[in-house]
């Protein structure tokens, strides 16, 4: 069967400066307060607003359990329109990931594509990422599916992430090449056959994502989110994902890298030392997560950390 051309601009989804894009899978956790974000903050305190004062990049992982309307996206572009380097990449809808429903739901998938358009407008998507559960195997039926699926998205940047190792084989790969889709590399518990970490470049664009080595709690069934994925990465792992990352851009325009390991800020601390392995400094680095992660010290920073508890700085609230 012949593959559709993607209809997408690379030269849109790619626009902002950079080769490393880093950052973390969501920016809205509780368990952030005080260790990411200040103890004390202002009324009007904008939390992405600050968050891209440190990173260029944001994995939007509401997303994933509800599907992202315009007006939001429109919303969060405000927030960075002072960062023009900074990039979203949207986490596809659970419905279409995990429940498969057919037929695909038109009115799902109009919403999402137009959200996708915002950003894209606007020269800040970085992809589509389409993340599938370990459950989800190779086999004709799951490649229909996905094949109807990326026909529903096939003029944005995609990005496809599936779990198990058997998907790792070149007809797969050489599929998603074909329509210039990303195999998403990941870093995940080295269980069972869950997927090893890859370099694999299959589109114009390369997507790295960290969810940690707590294989303690990775299929535990009562295990909550903080705790599958509580997981802080050593000097020796991360120099091997710097390891990875390089080995993409050598092939690729750009690299994404997001931490999934989000519990108590562990992924900022990791994507900030990571993003420092990468190109020798970072912007700056919040003075809560300094002195929770005291590693960041020996990190060089362009600019010294802005202050936490004042509403005098417009830059970072709104």
């Amino acid at each position: 069967m012949k593959r559709p051309t993607p209809r997408f601009s690379h030269a849109t989804a790619t626009d902002a400066s950079g080769r490393f894009l880093v950052g973390t899978s969501g920016w809205i956790y509780e368990d952030w307060k005080g260790i990411f974000y200040p103890v004390s903050a202002p009324k009007r305190f904008n939390p992405l607003k600050y968050y891209a004062r440190f990173f260029n990049l944001v994995e939007i992982n509401s997303s994933f359990y509800r599907v992202t309307p315009p007006n939001h996206a429109e919303k969060w572009l405000r927030d960075v329109e002072e960062r023009p380097d900074f990039l979203f990449t949207l986490k596809l809808w659970q419905g279409l990931t995990h429940e498969r429903p057919s037929p695909l739901p038109r009115r799902e998938i109009a919403t999402i594509r137009a959200a996708c358009g915002v950003f894209r407008a606007a020269s800040r998507l970085g992809a589509l990422l389409v993340q599938f559960p370990w459950s989800f195997r190779h086999g004709e039926e799951n490649l229909a599916y996905l094949t109807r699926l990326l026909d529903a998205f096939e003029d944005f940047p995609c990005a496809v992430e599936v779990r198990h190792a058997g998907w790792n084989r070149p007809d797969y790969i050489e599929f998603l090449r074909s329509r210039s889709v990303a195999f998403c590399n990941i870093d995940q518990p080295p269980l069972r056959d869950c997927l090893r970490p890859t370099a694999v470049s299959s589109a114009p664009f390369s997507y790295l994502r960290l969810h940690g080595r707590n294989g303690r709690n990775w299929f535990a069934e009562n295990a909550t989110d903080g705790a599958r994925y509580d997981y802080f990465y050593d000097p020796r792992e991360l120099q091997e994902l710097a390891d990875l990352a390089r080995a993409l851009a050598d092939r690729t325009s750009r690299v994404m890298v997001t931490g999934n390991n989000h519990f108590r800020g562990q992924a900022a601390a990791n994507a900030l030392l990571l993003r420092s392995a990468l190109e020798g400094e970072v912007d700056a680095v919040p003075s809560p997560l300094l002195s929770e992660f005291p590693q960041l010290r020996a990190v060089r920073v362009r600019h010294p950390a802005p202050p936490e508890d004042t509403a005098t700085q417009p830059d970072l609230f709104g």
